[in-house]
Order: C-alpha cells, then sequence, then structure tokens
C-alpha cells in the first residue's frame, strides 16, 4: 500500500510531502540530492495516498518554497497524521455519497 510522507529539511525547517511505497527508501533518494541533513516525520497509509497528497499540496500551495519543498510551520508539519485522516473520511464519505469526482 503506497504511503503519503512528510520529510523534513533540518537546515531550514522547510517540509517535503510526497507519496511512496517505501517512504524510507525514498528519503535516502531524496536526500542523495540534498545538501541538508534530512528527516522523515511521518508516514500515513491509505489507498487514498495521490488523493491525500494533491490535497495537502493545494492546503498549501500559498507556502510553497524551492521544487517541492513546503515552508510551513513545525505545528502544522506535526498535524500532519490528524489532517491525513480528516482528508481520507472526507474522500470516503464523498466516495460513498456516490459523488462521481471521487
Amino acid at each position: 500500500m503506497k504511503q503519503v510522507y512528510i520529510i523534513q529539511k533540518l537546515s531550514d525547517c522547510t517540509f517535503k510531502i510526497g507519496v511512496s511505497k517505501n517512504p524510507k527508501q525514498r528519503i535516502k533518494a531524496v536526500q542523495t540530492g540534498n545538501e541538508s541533513k534530512l528527516k522523515l516525520l511521518a508516514t500515513y497509509p491509505s489507498e487514498y495516498a495521490h488523493k491525500i497528497e494533491r490535497t495537502l499540496h493545494r492546503q498549501y500551495s500559498h507556502h510553497i518554497g524551492e521544487g517541492e519543498w513546503f515552508d510551513i510551520s513545525l505545528v502544522e508539519a506535526l498535524s500532519f497524521d490528524e489532517n491525513c485522516k480528516k482528508i481520507e473520511a472526507s474522500i470516503d464519505f464523498l466516495k460513498k455519497s456516490g459523488n462521481v469526482f471521487i
């Protein structure tokens, strides 16, 4: 199952949100091209991983930094799991309600 992940760049406290089947392997790949130390903060497994990722990217679009790194607060980053659960519940509700866009 795919997982949504959040990675913290420790040098400037920016965050990357993405999807991977293996987030630990993904952070190694991202670390290779990055001078700053990276930390995998959290993962959230879901059948809706890509939809959750897109929703989070839209939610934080006004905080976009360089590349796909988001300049969000640590408080926002630490509420990642809670945000993913809320988004997943909304998607599930819309799907069960017969929404054709889900």
